[in-house]
């Protein structure tokens, strides 16, 4: 393979290694954190020498040199420059669409969390008022399902004809 020829192909090379970062940066996007980031990087690196040294042994290149490498990082760049901004303006049109024709079904989601939400309070609220009942019932020696909210002469205990006495 000729010089100019080598060029090429590190050059499309550095652009294959384009698509390859898309992957990083999206990885990157989904996790925040500083190492995670760092080790992605060394990932994609070696990715890319691995990705180098596999076209070198597929066309046959002559032994590397300087040019190879920058070269690959040309298109590395031109890569950034052009074809990631348009792959990202379409990605940013996938994205807004997605979410407008998601929205009706954001925001029942929200809803009904909301609604989850209120019915966990209300059943903390529930248990606690149950105990109290409970409690309440022990002392005043009744039954567990008594209800404090009637009036006296209404509470009876069951199987027994016995009224709650008031001055208690």
């Amino acid at each position: 393979m000729t010089e100019l020829g080598a060029v090429f192909a590190c050059a499309l090379t550095g652009v294959s290694a384009g698509f390859v970062y898309e992957l990083n940066r999206i990885f990157r996007f989904f996790v925040k954190s500083r190492a995670a980031a760092i080790i992605a990087d060394v990932l994609f690196f070696a990715v890319f020498g691995a990705m180098l040294v596999g076209a070198s042994a597929l066309f046959r290149m002559p032994d590397f040199r300087l040019y190879m490498y920058l070269s690959a990082g040309v298109g590395f760049f031109l890569y950034g420059e052009t074809l990631h901004r348009i792959l990202a303006f379409f990605a940013k049109k996938l994205y807004n669409t997605i979410r407008s024709s998601c929205a009706p079904l954001c925001a029942r989601l929200k809803e009904i969390r909301e609604r989850r939400k209120v019915q966990k309070n209300r059943n903390r609220s529930d248990r606690r008022s149950r105990r109290v009942v409970r409690v309440s019932a022990r002392v005043l020696d009744q039954p567990a399902d008594f209800d404090l909210g009637q009036k006296p002469q209404d509470r009876r205990i069951k199987g027994r004809d016995r009224t709650l006495r008031a001055d208690h």
